[in-house]
């Protein structure tokens, strides 16, 4: 049985999206698996900042601001599949005005 290969064919940076707590900023990787049927599907992921403290520090404004990726479930709950990368995009902009409630 073969092992079937994902490649990232294309990543996508959205935002800041305005919410009702803080804006949120997104990233889509859209992916192409080999032999697959539709081909493309993606990943969605929040852009989250941590900001850190270091504990020796007397200075409380002494931080340190990193970014990470966290795995969407808002919108990357959903499943997106297509038969382009920018077939995949579209369903996701979609979804994201529906979550949002951004005008389309």
């Amino acid at each position: 049985m073969p092992v079937p290969f994902s490649e990232i064919v294309k990543s996508v940076e959205i935002g800041p999206i305005e919410s009702e707590d803080e804006p949120v900023r997104l990233r889509i990787d859209i992916l192409h698996t080999e032999g697959a049927r539709p081909a493309y599907s993606a990943r969605v992921w929040q852009v989250a900042t941590i900001l850190l403290h270091p504990a020796e520090s007397p200075d409380p404004e002494e931080t340190e601001e990193f970014r990470t990726l966290v795995e969407d479930e808002t919108i990357g709950g959903e499943s997106f599949a297509g038969d382009s990368p920018e077939d995949v995009l579209r369903q996701i902009r979609h979804r994201i005005a529906a979550v949002y409630y951004l005008a389309r």
